[in-house]
């Protein structure tokens, strides 16, 4: 159920952020050399939202989340939403077979910071039912 959570929350996230702001331009003028710190800020998020989760839901564990399960989960999370980005870039007509692979990567990576943390919100969504019941 995890990974359907995941991968939902990477699509959609994907998607709202595409059509509703002008993320292609902003990618575009993205120097290839941010991408590193896009990628690194994508990735510290996803951990940092679920180590957080896995506190509350895990407890006195931490270590293990630390060390296994919060690692696996963050490169699920940004991997779903690399995959979804490119999905839906190209299922929009945005990224075609003729854009120039480094403008392709720009406006995936750019496209999947905001899908990253869409996919860990929805654990956030799953913590507070938890939490509430």
């Amino acid at each position: 159920m995890d990974i359907v959570q995941i991968g939902v929350g990477s699509f959609v996230g994907a998607l709202v952020i595409l059509t509703s702001g002008n993320i292609i331009e902003i990618s575009d003028n993205v120097p290839f050399d941010n991408l590193y710190l896009i990628l690194a800020v994508s990735v510290l998020f996803s951990y940092v939202i679920s180590y957080m989760i896995g506190v509350r839901r895990l407890g006195k564990k931490r270590i293990r989340m630390f060390l296994g399960v919060v690692p696996e989960r963050t490169l699920l999370q940004y991997s779903f939403a690399v995959f979804f980005s490119m999905f839906v870039l190209r299922l929009l007509g945005v990224n075609k077979s003729t854009t120039p692979l480094d403008v392709f990567i720009k406006r995936t990576v750019v496209l999947a910071m905001p899908s990253t943390i869409t996919a860990s919100a929805t654990d956030l969504i799953e913590s507070q039912k938890e939490v509430g019941s």
